[in-house]
């Protein structure tokens, strides 16, 4: 098991807006700009979403505050948007979505705001921490998440969003995720390992809503 740490707060709203810069690169307007993400894909890989595939792309950096994994990754499912951002937004929900969770529970947050204590890992490692999330807007088929760094955190830095979008008669889910594990053995070991089960949660999410 990883041992609690309490960490100085993680990267700055400016810090992530230049990393979004950088993320253009490779999708630009599926990142922060839900209209445009559609056209984002490209001929084959929207294909692919049709015929029930899932789709990713790698997205890893490094900054100030240290080395980042991650990237972006894209399934359909069969639920309206409105109604899979909306169940995305309970305790029930982050426990079936996010893998490996040991246990979930919701904190005190103003209203427009959630905010989760997570414990994620197996029996040989585990990382707790706190995430904030919201909707940009009150109707928004976007959720954006963010590591609390006023509470103790066993990770160093974690954001990301989850998106739902009209397609094909239902939703293409899209979630794009940025983590910071520090350094550790944590890390060498099953940085790669880790990276490929966050980019597998577009699966989790129809699994869970489309259920």
């Amino acid at each position: 098991v990883v041992p609690g740490r309490l960490r100085q707060p993680a990267m700055s709203g400016l810090s992530r807006r230049r990393w979004l810069g950088a993320a253009t690169a490779l999708a630009t307007a599926s990142w922060w700009r839900p209209a445009h993400a559609a056209r984002e894909l490209t001929t084959a890989e929207r294909a692919q979403l049709a015929a029930g595939a899932q789709v990713r792309r790698r997205v890893d950096f490094q900054n100030r505050s240290g080395d980042y994994v991650g990237g972006l990754s894209y399934q359909r499912i069969a639920s309206p948007p409105q109604s899979v951002v909306e169940r995305l937004q309970h305790v029930a929900a982050v426990r079936a979505v996010l893998p490996r969770v040991i246990s979930a529970r919701r904190l005190p947050a103003p209203a427009d705001q959630h905010r989760f204590e997570l414990v994620q890992g197996t029996s040989l490692y585990s990382a707790r921490y706190s995430v904030i999330a919201l909707r940009p807007k009150p109707q928004a088929t976007e959720v954006r998440f963010w590591l609390d760094p006023r509470e103790e955190h066993e990770i160093d830095d974690v954001w990301g969003f989850f998106r739902a979008q009209p397609f094909q008669g239902g939703s293409m889910i899209s979630v794009g995720v940025a983590l910071n594990l520090g350094e550790g053995i944590i890390r060498w070991l099953f940085e790669e390992r880790i990276v490929d089960i966050m980019l597998d949660m577009p699966r989790r999410i129809r699994d869970y809503v489309d259920a």
